[in-house]
């Protein structure tokens, strides 16, 4: 963004509309931009958080597609990220977030899911469900540290959760 002296919070201005072209409030002291629930879905805070996004599209998602198929994963995905988006606008609301955190603990629940759903066909699915577990309690602890938002984790990860036992076959 842009130094502005006479702000002192982020949340004072409108940097998003100054450097980007994005839509000015329609009442300036309310915030009314819901196009940015799903559009931070598609934003990243640098490369390090690129990298780690797409890391865990790479090893995550694309098995997960394989077994519920391109449009239930598209579904799932989506409505995870922009609940998760949603709980950080309430809960946060003059904080800036970007990034798929609350998608991509969406695609955990879901995988999560389809182990209970395959339970008694795995080898060792007690094994399974301890890494994913695992996984997932490191994620919700490295979400303590400053400036990383729990509140979408959580609402993702629980809709990501309901929506892979209503959506998945």
């Amino acid at each position: 963004g842009h130094f502005h002296p006479e702000a002192t919070l982020c949340s004072q201005v409108s940097c998003m509309e100054d450097v980007c072209g994005m839509l000015p409030f329609v009442r300036k002291h309310v915030p009314d931009q819901f196009y940015r629930l799903g559009s931070s879905l598609f934003l990243h805070a640098g490369l390090l958080h690129l990298l780690m996004t797409v890391v865990i599209q790479l090893y995550l998602m694309r098995d997960m597609e394989k077994v519920c198929g391109p449009f239930r994963m598209a579904f799932i995905y989506l409505g995870s990220g922009i609940a998760g988006n949603l709980a950080s606008a309430i809960f946060i609301p003059y904080r800036a977030e970007s990034g798929p955190a609350g998608a991509q603990f969406g695609v955990l629940a879901t995988l999560i899911v389809e182990v209970l759903n395959v339970w008694p066909i795995l080898i060792s699915p007690s094994i399974a469900l301890g890494k994913l577990l695992a996984i997932v309690f490191i994620f919700f602890m490295l979400g303590l540290l400053p400036w990383v938002d729990n509140y979408a984790h959580i609402v993702g990860f629980f809709t990501g959760f309901l929506m892979s036992y209503a959506l998945m076959p």
